[in-house]
């Protein structure tokens, strides 16, 4: 019986990248040759298409839970990523996402209640030195530019613990 090496069985997936990057190049020149679109156009337009996560605002309200065990217990059952995926998606360890899922599914058992959500945020935005709830206060006020009485709506949270959030988050991180 002939055993494969480890550098065998690496071949089929080198071959699928030179294949799907051999793909793209010809994409590319195609676009170049049909569409007079400059280096960065083209750039811009490859980004956009690229799917970011998002998480609604309402699982939030999912009270027992912490917004960290909200969201790593939305990645996980909703989205269906592994640990490693969502602990990468947001820069903790991994060990550290299987811990707080597990500690989620025991505070409540049943799937996340998901309502009408009135706004996605990214999950670029959680990426940050900040908590994760100090990250979604700071994207709402400063990109998304709402009000403390409307986050605090949102997120189903005094407007007072929202500004008290929001400026402790500026004094440590600027």
């Amino acid at each position: 019986m002939q055993q494969r090496t480890a550098k065998g069985a690496d071949k089929p997936l080198e071959q699928k990248k030179r294949e799907a990057e051999h793909l793209v190049r010809s994409f590319v020149d195609f676009l170049r040759q049909n569409y007079p679109l400059t280096n960065t156009e083209l750039h811009t337009i490859i980004e956009e298409t690229q799917e970011e996560l998002k998480i609604p605002n309402t699982i939030l309200h999912n009270k027992p839970l912490s917004p960290l065990e909200c969201i790593v217990k939305f990645l996980k059952e909703n989205c269906s990523l592994s640990y490693r995926a969502i602990a990468d998606s947001l820069q903790r360890d991994h060990r550290t996402v299987w811990v707080t899922y597990r500690n989620a599914a025991a505070k409540q058992k049943g799937p996340l209640t998901i309502g009408t959500p009135s706004i996605h945020i990214p999950v670029s935005v959680l990426c940050s030195k900040r908590t994760i709830f100090e990250s979604i206060v700071v994207y709402l006020k400063d990109a998304v530019k709402k009000g403390f009485h409307d986050i605090g709506i949102l997120l189903q949270r005094d407007e007072r613990n929202i500004w008290a959030t929001y400026h402790r988050a500026k004094k440590k991180h600027g």
